[in-house]
């Protein structure tokens, strides 16, 4: 019977990093996008208010709710049933862009600006500017924000289980349920420990790393 726990909690593990890792690439992608257009230097106003009002509505609001009214929601606009664990993947994603945006944009506006004068006249267009000059010293400006993101969503991914998601905190929740083993809860709190410490120790060798690089 310990056996079988033990695979579906690895199991469960393995969901809970999925939607989390799934969220985080529809997060960064969107995000640093949206934290581009909502820099100051964006030159597009109205589409950096757009950000910024989405930004307003995403960190205003539980994720819990957000979770509900995608999986409730989407059925409606698409005309049929969203699977719970696609709804969770895409909540999760849709939440994080806030966050990431909000890192990115904060990091963009703390490159003095004439890095981009000194960038033009040298040649660079904008675009060059942006991906070959900006963006490099914002994501290394960024980089604790951004693991404190996934951190945090892999720690959110918990509430999934609500909505029928059998991720790690789900699977311990029933199987304390049926055994009336409470120490299961430890385990579980024990393998969420485990996954933090890695990547906490993977964000630090990435710093090094960039500092490393920044000398030389």
């Amino acid at each position: 019977m310990t056996t079988s726990l033990l695979f579906l909690c690895i199991k469960g593990t393995m969901t809970t990093l999925g939607v989390a890792f799934g969220g985080l690439g529809i997060g960064m992608i969107l995000g640093i996008g949206a934290g581009i257009i909502s820099a100051r230097r964006s030159g597009n106003p109205l589409l950096a208010a757009c950000v910024q009002g989405y930004v307003f509505i995403v960190q205003g609001t539980p994720l819990y709710i957000q979770l509900l009214i995608a999986l409730y929601g989407m059925p409606l606009i698409i005309g049929r049933a969203v699977d719970p664990l696609i709804a969770g993947i895409i909540t999760i994603g849709l939440n994080s862009v806030a966050y990431v945006a909000q890192s990115i944009r904060g990091g963009i506006n703390t490159i003095a600006p004439g890095q981009w004068e000194a960038a033009y006249v040298l040649g660079y267009s904008r675009a060059q500017t942006l991906w070959y000059i900006i963006l490099p010293q914002t994501l290394r400006t960024v980089l604790p924000a951004l693991i404190n993101e996934t951190i945090s969503l892999i720690k959110e991914t918990s509430i999934m289980g609500a909505v029928g998601v059998v991720e790690l905190t789900k699977v311990v929740r029933d199987t304390v349920s049926r055994t009336l083993e409470p120490h299961w809860y430890i385990i579980a709190a024990l393998v969420y420990l485990t996954i933090v410490g890695i990547l906490q120790g993977a964000a630090h060798l990435l710093e090094k790393r960039f500092d490393y690089d920044k000398g030389h």
